[in-house]
């Protein structure tokens, strides 16, 4: 395995686009290096950044309107 690949690899091998691998780097989540005008990330840290995203979604449950939440004793 390469240790850097190009923005675009990047986004096909994390399964997101290329701006939101943009976003990842503006973000200082992932670095990259310039290399004559292209842009790379290492092969590790990308994985690891999609690892963190994988495991940091949660499962939200439907929204409740306010005051019809439990514990609500108001009676609306």
């Amino acid at each position: 395995m390469r240790s850097w690949i190009d923005l675009g690899t990047a986004g096909e091998r994390a399964a997101v686009s290329r701006s939101t691998v943009n976003r990842w780097i503006a973000a200082g989540r992932l670095r990259c290096v310039e290399v004559g005008g292209r842009r790379f990330v290492n092969v590790r840290e990308l994985l690891e950044v999609e690892r963190e995203r994988r495991t940091a979604r949660v499962r939200r449950g439907p929204r409740v309107p306010l005051g019809m939440g439990r514990g609500d004793s108001s009676g609306r």
